[in-house]
This record gives C-alpha cells, structure tokens and sequence, in this order.
C-alpha cells in the first residue's frame, strides 16, 4: 500500500513531524537490516524488530550503529519474550521489550458493576 518502509515512514514524518516514528521490522518486505536502515533514514525513532529472533535483533543493533546518532534511536524487541530471556535481550541491543502475550493470553474475567445514581 505505502511501498516499502522507508516509504511509509516518510509519509508518517510529513503528516506529523513532531512524533516518535515507531516501525515494526519483521523482514517481510525486505531483509530486516534493509527495512531498519530505510527506517532510519526516513526518521524513524523507534525500530521494533518483531521477528521472535536474536539473531535479527543483533543484526539491527549492529546496522544501527553505523549511524551518526544512534543513541536517538531505541531498538524495541517483540515475539516469543520469556522472563529468562530478558537479560540477553538487553545484552544484544534492546532498549525496549515488548510482552504482549500476558495480556492476549490472560484468562477472561467475568464480573459485572451496578451503578447507582
């Protein structure tokens, strides 16, 4: 629909300058560094690498790092995120951890509220 990412991330950029850009790679468009480097150099602030896979989120961390300042950009990490698994999420370049699963996969909770006026 917008193309590749960089793409997008330059039609978000015109619509609202004033925002953090936040791109979920997950390699279907293109290579995953190539969709990183694209974000980037379109302005994106925040790259979500949402693959599951370490090794996809080293590859960006390492991309990243060819940049003038990559220290404006945060790397997110998303997919299959355990607690044991938090540490060397960090260790391989993640600013920040998505965990969606606790939330999607929390039992239903049935309960009702009267309200009275």
């Amino acid at each position: 629909m917008l193309g590749c990412v960089e793409s997008a991330v330059k039609k978000a950029r015109r619509y609202d300058s004033s925002r953090i850009i936040v791109v979920q790679l997950r390699g279907e468009i293109e290579p995953i560094v190539q969709e990183a480097a694209g974000a980037v150099e379109a302005g994106a602030g925040i790259l979500m690498v949402d693959t599951g896979s370490i090794d996809d989120l080293k590859s960006v961390a390492a991309a990243l790092s060819k940049y003038k300042d990559p220290e404006n950009i945060k790397i997110a990490y998303s997919g299959g995120v355990n607690l044991k698994d938090i540490e060397i999420i960090e260790e391989c370049g993640a600013d920040i951890v998505d965990v969606g699963r606790a939330i999607i996969d929390a039992p239903m909770l049935d309960f009702s509220l009267d309200v009275i006026k």
